[in-house]
């Protein structure tokens, strides 16, 4: 059996990323959003339709392979809406360079002066790491030095590095991916071009 959150590794043709399913709450999110009624995904992805009741209703937990059926059919449904966009038509290119040697302090001043939630970790000219508003967060449930904190090197506390993909790879290809990551990097000819975030995707609609 499974909590909230179930670590999966998703493969895409540029990069493999061990990264976590959303929560099983957004399940029934997800399925409205889709206009799908519970028979019509039990049918899309060979989940019994009183199974996914019961997980809709917190009735049951769904073991990992039942959550990753569902979660990858609908996942797959949202993907076949979109539009063919190439991915360079909504990054942003502006990229805040945080390095991994840089203090915890240095990281938070540049996500407050840009109104960044996240931020990808470099190391020389390469990405080794992320660094988000979730580990600032985490540190002040547990702890109460900040002082401390600020002074930390940013490889001390950053995350896995966000997703990379060719930059003419297609919006339908990345939506999935920012349902696990907070970003997703794109890249030309192996180099960073641009950065994709949810807010990013309201470019769609212009």
């Amino acid at each position: 059996m499974i909590g909230k959150n179930i670590p999966i590794g998703i493969y895409n043709p540029i990069v493999i990323q061990f990264i976590m399913l959303p929560e099983i709450d957004d399940i029934k999110i997800k399925r409205n959003l889709n206009n799908l009624k519970q028979k019509e995904l039990a049918k899309l992805s060979g989940v019994s339709q009183s199974t996914i009741a019961k997980i809709e209703s917190n009735k049951t937990e769904p073991s990992y392979k039942i959550a990753k059926k569902i979660f990858e059919t609908l996942d797959k449904i949202k993907a076949e809406k979109l539009p063919a966009i190439k991915a360079k038509e909504i990054h942003s290119k502006k990229i805040i360079k945080i390095f991994y040697n840089d203090t915890v302090l240095k990281a938070s001043e540049a996500m407050d002066t840009n109104n960044f939630s996240q931020l990808p970790v470099y190391k020389d000219n390469n990405v080794v790491g992320s660094i988000s508003e979730k580990i600032f967060k985490n540190y002040f449930k547990e702890e109460t030095d900040y002082q401390k904190f600020s002074k930390l090197e940013i490889s001390k506390v950053m995350e896995s590095p966000f997703p990379q993909v060719d930059e003419n790879i297609t919006v339908k290809a990345i939506i999935p991916l920012l349902d696990y990551s907070k970003a997703v990097i794109t890249t030309r000819k192996g180099k960073v071009v641009g950065i994709i975030t949810d807010a990013d995707l309201r470019k769609l609609l212009r």
